[in-house]
């Protein structure tokens, strides 16, 4: 059985995005809870040097925790319809 990616649902879901309200102080509050809940873990657990991050969309919380914490690698994804669309989905 061939299995071949298909873009669409991601399209589909980034497309009706648009309508989404402007990010706003809404989204600050949000990233400046994630940074301070991230950090408090980061500086309780020394031995963490690794972080994965499912949607991590403009990195902005990534660029938060390499100034504040000591992490060495990152691991980042995000499906977006700039990403999918450089997708070659011809095999």
């Amino acid at each position: 059985m061939e299995n071949k990616f298909s873009s669409n649902a991601a399209k589909k879901f980034w497309t009706s995005q648009e309508e989404y309200p402007p990010y706003g102080d809404v989204i600050k509050k949000r990233r400046l809870h994630e940074a301070k809940y991230l950090t408090e873990y980061v500086w309780s657990n020394p031995d963490c040097k690794t972080m994965t991050e499912f949607g991590c969309g403009n990195g902005a919380t990534i660029n938060i925790l390499q100034e504040l914490t000591n992490i060495k690698e990152y691991n980042c994804y995000d499906i977006s319809f700039e990403l999918l669309s450089t997708i070659n989905t011809d095999g």
